[in-house]
């Protein structure tokens, strides 16, 4: 179950929700990165398995992996902690687990808040690269505000991201919600809807990349749906994909080079087939040569180039 102050609407059984952890503090000077694993003092009445706090620093963790006679004679890193460590420097042990005392050890090296290629929240325990291939934008610092960077892999507590500014410890970020684009990419503002209450609220964008994603961009809340949910759901969108916007409540997507052409309903947010066309396109090619016209007697028109090659189709739209 969730608990929330207030959702401001009652869930039923339709309902879809997401939970995302998007943003942070820059928060890595001084966790341990490595523990040497004879301690300097081994103390007495220890057991393996026993669990040690390192001292002086915030969460730092020690397992008791080897004894001899009581005597700890190898530890390994369980917790490096968040923050007051340094390295070169003994430090004395708490028990958690175990009754033993006297033991110490020492802090061979220790995180820094980042370079320019890396930084460091000790707060955090993401999922290995589950952020790799979104935007990161540092939101505050006097050397990173507003710098915005492609992230390319994360580890549980650190980013990678391209070459930038180096963050500080005044530095705070978000992870930019939407996810990347590939091929197959279009965006389309939905400007003259039925449904009043949304006119003009929202953007379109056809994720692309062989995903079957559509999102939508809300421009009044400035935030974006992920994953909007449509139906059916089953066509995927990359090279060759083309849209076009009627102007009212239709996309028009050209799967691939296909010549399947879906028309895209924008307040039912269902999917039907509009056409077929008659003949085949070549290899399929980036662009959005697909348009539709109206004509002075009013006659709509959807226009379509052939990928690689030469022809062109037009299709009554009624």
């Amino acid at each position: 179950t969730l608990t929330a102050v207030a959702f401001g609407f009652t869930p039923d059984t339709t309902t879809k929700y997401r939970i995302m952890d998007t943003y942070g503090s820059v928060n890595g000077a001084g966790g341990i990165v490595t523990l040497a694993t004879a301690p300097i003092a081994g103390g007495t009445g220890y057991a393996v398995g026993d669990l040690l706090a390192i001292s002086t620093g915030v969460g730092g963790q020690a397992r008791v992996v080897a004894v001899s006679g009581g005597v700890v004679t190898a530890v390994s890193l369980v917790n490096g902690g968040t923050s007051g460590y340094t390295a070169a420097t003994t430090y004395a042990t708490t028990n958690i687990i175990g009754t033993g005392t006297g033991c110490t050890l020492s802090v061979t090296t220790i995180t820094a808040v980042g370079s320019t290629t890396v930084f460091y929240d000790n707060t955090k325990n993401w999922t290995v690269n589950k952020w790799a291939g979104k935007r990161i934008v540092f939101t505050s610092s006097a050397t990173t505000q507003r710098s915005e960077y492609t992230i390319v892999s994360n580890t549980a507590n650190s980013i990678t991201t391209a070459v930038g500014l180096a963050p500080d410890i005044t530095s705070t970020y978000t992870i930019l919600s939407v996810s990347t684009r590939s091929t197959g990419i279009s965006l389309k503002w939905i400007y003259g809807n039925t449904e009043i209450a949304n006119r003009g609220n929202n953007i379109i964008s056809l994720r692309g990349g062989n995903t079957n994603t559509i999102d939508r961009y809300n421009i009044v809340t400035d935030s974006w749906n992920q994953s909007m949910f449509f139906s059916p759901q089953s066509e995927i969108f990359t090279t060759g994909t083309m849209t076009c916007y009627d102007g009212v409540n239709t996309v028009y997507i050209h799967k691939d080079a296909t010549g399947r052409i879906l028309a895209l309903d924008v307040n039912t947010l269902t999917v039907d087939g509009s056409l077929q066309l008659t003949d085949l396109h070549s290899t399929a090619t980036i662009g959005n040569t697909m348009e539709l016209i109206k004509t002075t007697d009013g006659l709509t028109f959807l226009y379509i180039m052939q990928h690689t090659g030469t022809k062109m189709w037009r299709a009554l739209i009624f």
